[in-house]
């Protein structure tokens, strides 16, 4: 069994001072608990509090000081739907701007996650949550959106046609959800 300071690592890139912290949470064991800083950031629309929910904290710490934070966990324990959205509440808390760009590997994924978290919210879909998928498929609102789920294609769709003003430049935060998301950006063809 490891301690938590087994389960997370920093490691360091060979860019730019780039530091990469990967926090592993296996039901969500990975990230040292500690009171929280920012109470508004968990939310509190539910009885049952997901696993990673008691790391924020230190998740929204890790965020603050590194550029790229790696967050493993089991499936279902609020990767997916609560990393985002305490980014938001964080960034709202704090009166910083935020736009977080999450991605999915499914666009059912993607529609069922942006239905979630715009729930969690206690909103529909396409207010402060949106989502666009493949083939010219979105609910969002300009300039109100703050959190906008992807698919995979669309995100290489969109990278591939960047321009000013469009969605990367706006981006604060990209969540890239499913290593299958990071192994098919990074592979060589």
């Amino acid at each position: 069994m490891e301690t938590p300071d087994e389960e997370m690592d920093s490691l360091e890139s060979g860019g730019q001072g780039t530091k990469h912290v990967r926090a592993q949470i296996p039901g969500a064991g990975g990230l040292s608990p500690s009171p929280p800083a920012l109470s508004d950031a968990v939310p509190s629309t539910r009885t049952k509090a997901l696993p990673i929910e008691e790391h924020i904290p230190e998740l929204l710490r890790q965020v603050a000081g590194n550029r790229v934070v790696f967050v493993k966990g089991e499936t279902g324990c609020g990767k997916s739907s609560m990393v985002p959205l305490c980014l938001y509440r964080d960034a709202v808390a704090r009166g910083r701007y935020s736009y977080i760009i999450c991605t999915q590997p499914r666009r059912v994924a993607a529609i069922a996650l942006a239905n979630r978290v715009a729930h969690l919210l206690g909103e529909d879909v396409g207010q402060t949550v949106g989502y666009r998928i493949g083939g010219g498929t979105k609910k969002e609102c300009h300039g109100k959106t703050k959190i906008l789920f992807v698919t995979t294609g669309y995100l290489l769709e969109s990278l591939s046609h960047q321009h000013q003003g469009g969605l990367w430049s706006r981006a604060t935060h990209v969540v890239l959800d499913a290593k299958n998301t990071v192994f098919g950006l990074t592979r060589d063809e």
